[in-house]
């Protein structure tokens, strides 16, 4: 079930997620590029991968 939030966690490939990862989806950032939804869902999966020391990433 998700929950809404306005904050969110900075993944790190190969690095689990720590509470201070966390940022506020409002906080200032500069980002070059925003990614869409498939290149999120893409991401997560990749950093997992790399989290569970799996060759797929």
């Amino acid at each position: 079930m998700m929950s809404v939030s306005n904050k969110v966690y900075i993944l790190t490939l190969g690095k689990p997620a720590l509470k201070k990862d966390i940022a506020t989806i409002f906080d200032y950032a500069e980002i070059q590029e925003f990614p869409n939804t498939r290149e999120q869902k893409e991401f997560s999966q990749k950093w997992l991968n790399s989290f569970l020391n799996r060759e797929t990433y």
